[in-house]
C-alpha cells in the first residue's frame, strides 16, 4: 500500500502543471488619443464618442469598452471576449481609429499601443527622432527566452535601414 501511494504521488506530481504566473487571456486593447489644449468634455464629446460608435458597429466580438478624458487625452480601452480572434480585432481597431482620424479636428496625435495578449511580446512605438524623421514601429511576437532580445534586434535593424535609405 507504501508502494502503491508513492507511485501514484509521484506521477500526480509530474503531472501537475506549475506556473508562477498563471495565464489571464483577457483580450483589450488600448486606444490612446492626444489633443494638446482640448477640455475633457470636449475629448469626450468630439473623439471618444465617435470612437467608441465606430468600435461597436465595426469591430467583431466587443463584450464592453471603458473610457477616460482628460484635459487634451483620452484613453479607450476595448475588452473582447475571450474566444476572439485577436488579430482580426487589433486590425479592426485600427482601421477604425485611421478612419475615425479623418473626421477630428486637424493637429489631433494617434498613438496606438495595442493590448497584451498572455504568451506575446509587443512593443509598438513613434520613433519622433529617427534618423531620417519620425517613423513608426510596431512588432508582436511569441514569448520565449529570446523574445526581449529579439523586439531589440528588430529595432537596431529598422533604425539601421532608416539610416541608409
Amino acid at each position: 500500500m507504501a508502494l502503491l501511494i508513492i507511485i501514484l504521488f509521484s506521477i500526480t506530481v509530474l503531472r501537475t502543471p506549475v506556473d508562477i504566473f498563471p495565464e489571464i487571456n483577457i483580450p483589450v486593447v488600448s486606444v490612446i488619443w492626444n489633443y494638446t489644449g482640448l477640455a475633457p468634455s470636449e475629448m469626450a464629446d468630439r473623439i471618444v464618442a465617435n470612437s467608441e460608435r465606430g468600435f461597436t458597429v465595426t469591430v467583431n466580438d466587443v463584450e464592453h469598452q471603458e473610457s477616460q478624458s482628460l484635459n487634451g487625452i483620452a484613453v479607450i480601452k476595448v475588452f473582447f471576449r475571450p474566444s476572439v480572434n485577436i488579430s482580426m480585432a487589433v486590425t479592426q481597431v485600427t482601421a477604425i481609429c485611421q478612419t475615425v482620424l479623418r473626421g477630428l479636428p486637424p493637429g489631433t496625435t494617434v498613438v496606438h499601443k495595442v493590448g497584451f495578449i498572455s504568451g506575446y511580446l509587443n512593443d509598438s512605438a513613434l520613433v519622433l527622432s529617427g534618423p531620417r524623421g519620425p517613423y513608426v514601429l510596431s512588432i508582436c511576437t511569441r514569448n520565449s527566452s529570446s523574445g526581449w532580445a529579439l523586439l531589440a534586434s528588430i529595432s537596431h535593424a529598422v533604425w539601421n535601414f532608416e539610416a541608409t535609405r
